[in-house]
């Protein structure tokens, strides 16, 4: 009897020593997968990151390009409404003599 009972330990213990490596090594492929899994979520960050940064640097740019734009604009409209306040503005001669109608 035991003898019987050794038996069924060893084999139980060989059993038990099985799973626990099946496990070992399930475990060492769901790291592995897990840190291939991190590594390309932190590369997807740092991209989102960098496509945020140039954005907004495009964007800044784009609205300094639209101010300088305004501002060159305005200038042009104030030399025309100067050039059309000189040329329409009247003279003495063209306003005829002091007292005539």
């Amino acid at each position: 009897m035991l003898r019987k009972e050794i038996m069924y330990k060893n084999g139980e213990a060989k059993r038990l020593e099985n799973l626990t490596r099946k496990m070992h090594k399930k475990a060492e492929n769901e790291n592995s997968s897990a840190l291939y899994s991190k590594s390309l979520a932190e590369q997807q960050i740092n991209q989102a990151i960098a496509l945020r940064a140039k954005h907004e640097e495009d964007k800044d740019h784009f609205e300094m390009e639209i101010k300088r734009y305004q501002e060159k604009l305005y200038e042009k409209e104030e030399e025309n409404k100067i050039d059309d306040d000189t040329s329409t503005a009247p003279t003495k001669d063209a306003g005829g003599k002091s007292g005539e109608f």
